[in-house]
């Protein structure tokens, strides 16, 4: 297979893969694998579907931003005052993470709360906190 550029979020989709995860090789982001004699077939083929299928400009989504970065966000994509009543309806866990936490945290209880009160996918959630690190 010829080698194509691997890029930041490789190592995550890596990391997905149920094949894949812990398996004993490398990479390097100019497409090179190292260990590819360790893997099964089936892994080699998992692998080889892995980087076909990789985007190496695909964004990465930043696992924390901080409060301001996610209103100015919520601001831009007409989500902030959905997201006030929604945390004022919250319970109290909810409400002090949104008033008093240092970052908000991609995978946190409060993004877990917060994304269906507002109907958002998790896909949607990625893209407002590519969208908030941009502030």
């Amino acid at each position: 297979m010829a080698t194509k550029h691997l890029g930041p979020t490789f190592a995550d989709a890596v990391v997905a893969s149920e094949l894949l995860r812990g398996a004993p090789f490398t990479w390097g982001s100019d497409g090179d694998i190292g260990g590819r004699e360790t893997l099964t077939t089936e892994q080699n083929a998992a692998l080889d579907a892995l980087i076909a299928a990789h985007d190496p400009d695909a964004p990465v989504v930043p696992q924390a931003v901080t409060p301001y970065q996610a209103r100015r966000a919520l601001d831009a994509a007409g989500l902030r005052d959905a997201a006030e009543a929604a945390i004022a309806a919250a319970d109290y866990d909810v409400r002090d993470a949104w008033e008093y936490a240092l970052t908000i945290e991609r995978n946190s209880p409060f993004i877990a709360a917060l994304a269906p009160a507002l109907g958002l996918s998790s896909e949607q959630i990625d893209a407002l906190f590519i969208a908030a690190a941009a502030y």
